[in-house]
Formats: structure tokens, sequence, C-alpha cells
């Protein structure tokens, strides 16, 4: 067992992740996953793609390069002006939320 696969499944199992998860988080179809946490596969795309999915670092060399925020429904966010409210409107396109500046 590779060091990077060791790592991955003691993180799976501290997350409550299972394998076909981390596939549908990071986009790979399982058998990538396991071709490259085995080493048959160096792809950077694809280890940056499990090390995002799993918000850990997991090679030496690929840091967590994205954050996934979650925010409860209904929860509004406010802005000290109607400028960083519009500045904002555009980052966050997908969120619900009431955005408003004061």
């Amino acid at each position: 067992m590779t060091d990077a696969r060791r790592k991955t499944k003691i993180i799976l199992l501290q997350q409550s992740m299972t394998l076909s998860q981390l596939a549908h988080d990071s986009g790979l179809a399982e058998a990538t996953i396991h071709n490259v946490l085995d080493g048959r596969s160096a792809s950077p795309k694809s280890r940056q793609a499990i090390t995002n999915a799993l918000q850990a670092q997991i090679w030496d060399d690929v840091p967590v390069t994205a954050r996934y925020v979650t925010i409860p429904k209904g929860t509004q966010i406010v802005f000290e002006g109607a400028e960083v409210a519009q500045d904002a409107e555009w980052q966050l396109p997908v969120l619900p939320l009431g955005i408003t500046g004061q």
C-alpha cells in the first residue's frame, strides 16, 4: 500500500466519505483515483483534484488550492456598501442569499 493510499483511506474514514463520493467530488473516475493513489498515474491535475476534494494534503508537492464553504439556507450577508455588495455578487453567483449593501 502506498503512502498516498494510506493517507487517503485515513482521511476518507475521518470524513465518513466513500470512494464513490470522492470520485464525484473530484470529477474523476474511481479507476483513475486507484491508479493515482497506487502511483501508476502521476497526473498533476488528478492529484490536485483528489487533494481539493478531500480538503487535505496527500502529497507533499500538492497543496489544497480550493476551499469549500457551506452556508446554511436563509443566511443573509450584509456588506458595508452597495458597491462592495455588487462586487461580491459576481464572486458569489450561485448563492440564493439576500445580499444587501447598507
